[in-house]
């Protein structure tokens, strides 16, 4: 499971005005501090393959190389007794006899430095903190379909009502090489770029695994990041020798978006991962492009371009006491934004955007964590787009610190600490009104649970 990233109508009608001019955020970047909730360990995967969550992660939701050879070959490692048919030699029917559903649970109180303004009780807030019960709750099916076929569907309930969420649908297919070679050839259908990818380092499942709602977060953020649940996409991979990935595959407008497709936004990604006994490392690369209309602006006449790419890498040592990954993101976004001009939403015709993230998780017998990251996000300065930036600066940077304890392997309670160092354009007196960078500092405490 991912915990970086909610989607879908829960996710839109949180931050939908933010993304409207398109400016973007990469994976674990500032903004996903508010907006993070991926999840990818869910206990069905286990129920189903027999194995302990320990087997595809190192503490989830973050797999390990079994875990991202569990995704892409269909999620269908079975040990379940099935229900299964023949009719002559072919198998017309094939499923699991306990279905694969699972249910996580987040609650969360997240306390802000200085509240924008703390003599206002709102969003359930006292002015000191602000209490989640839930957070997120969250429905799964996850495991095999078919023998061919796998699935990870989540539902999430938030601001009282259900909403699909991060879902990939997978069809798979072995191709004999012979003795010393492997082929997985895999056809996938997704909700949100980068959902179906299998390291930690992408969009969907970056670093912070998990965050608040209350968290603040700038204005600024990426479209790759931000359309997840608002599109539906098809893709087409093959990973060979379980080491050399590459996808690619085509996304239209699902339900609700902020902006909607011009014909379909193509994307694209690479990866090489290679094993060194406990030892892996993958360096890789990913492009997102997108030619859109903002939403209430008719189809026709001038129109938004994003063109998103990023490159990344992760290594990971696995050993018996100790587990090391380190994760680094960086994403470029180049755009021009005619269709938001003469919408009246932003000043500036041309868009542009750079994202880092870098981060390393530890883990002492999979039971304590310690985890830190570095996060910025730059962009051109729009005074309409970054209203609340005095001179639409809309950048950020920051670090993220948290500390893990997993009593059990489908439990984690956590204490997180965002430190921003400059928020919208700068340091000090980032709006106008003497309000600084530190005043958004959080501190959220969590527990999250998977059953």
């Amino acid at each position: 499971m991912q915990t970086n990233a909610r989607v879908g109508q829960v996710r839109q009608s949180r931050s939908g005005s933010r993304w409207t001019h398109g400016l973007l955020c990469m994976a674990g970047g500032a903004v996903i501090l508010v907006t993070a909730s991926p999840v990818l360990a869910v206990p069905s995967f286990s129920r189903q393959s027999g194995k302990s969550c320990s087997y595809c992660h190192t503490a989830f939701p973050e797999l390990t190389a079994a875990g991202r050879k569990f995704k892409l070959e269909g999620y269908l490692l079975s040990n379940n007794e099935k229900v299964n048919q023949k009719t002559g030699d072919d198998t017309v029917l094939d499923i699991n006899l306990i279905p694969a559903l699972s249910a996580m649970l987040q609650v969360t109180d997240t306390f802000i430095k200085t509240q924008p303004d703390p003599t206002t009780a709102s969003d359930g807030s006292d002015g000191k903190g602000i209490a989640a019960f839930p957070e997120e709750f969250s429905l799964f099916y996850g495991g095999e379909i078919t023998p061919h076929m796998g699935a990870f569907i989540q539902a999430t309930y938030a601001e009282g009502a259900f909403a699909l969420d991060n879902t990939d649908i997978r069809y798979v297919a072995q191709v004999p090489l012979g003795d010393f070679h492997s082929l997985v050839l895999g056809l996938d259908a997704n909700n949100n770029p980068t959902v179906q990818d299998a390291w930690n380092t992408t969009p969907a499942w970056g670093f912070p695994f998990a965050g608040s709602e209350a968290t603040p977060g700038p204005s600024l953020g990426q479209q790759i990041s931000s359309v997840g649940g608002a599109v539906a996409g098809v893709s087409g991979y093959a990973y060979l020798d379980d080491m050399i990935y590459a996808e690619a595959g085509v996304y239209r407008s699902s339900a609700g978006p902020d902006e909607s497709i011009q014909g379909g936004a193509p994307y694209g990604r690479v990866a090489v991962d290679k094993e060194f006994g406990n030892h892996s490392v993958e360096i890789g690369s990913f492009g997102y492009s997108q030619r859109s209309y903002p939403a209430g602006t008719p189809a026709e006449g001038p129109r938004n371009w994003h063109n998103d790419v990023g490159a990344d890498a992760q290594y990971q040592f696995v050993g018996e006491d100790h587990i090391v990954t380190t994760h680094a993101t960086w994403i470029e976004e180049r755009g021009r934004l005619d269709a938001s001009v003469l919408a009246g939403g932003v000043s500036e015709p041309s868009s542009a955007s750079k994202s880092l993230n870098v981060n390393a998780v530890y883990y002492f017998m999979r039971k304590v964590g310690l985890s830190v990251g570095y996060f910025s996000i730059e962009g051109n300065p729009d005074t309409l787009a970054n209203a609340g930036s005095a001179n639409g600066d809309p950048s950020a940077a920051g670090m993220v610190y948290e500390a893990d304890y997993m009593p059990w392997r489908n439990t984690k309670f956590s204490l997180q600490y965002t430190a921003y160092a400059k928020y919208n354009g700068a340091t000090k007196d980032y709006d106008g009104a003497d309000r600084n960078a530190a005043d958004n500092n959080t501190v959220m405490a969590m527990a999250w649970l998977m059953f």
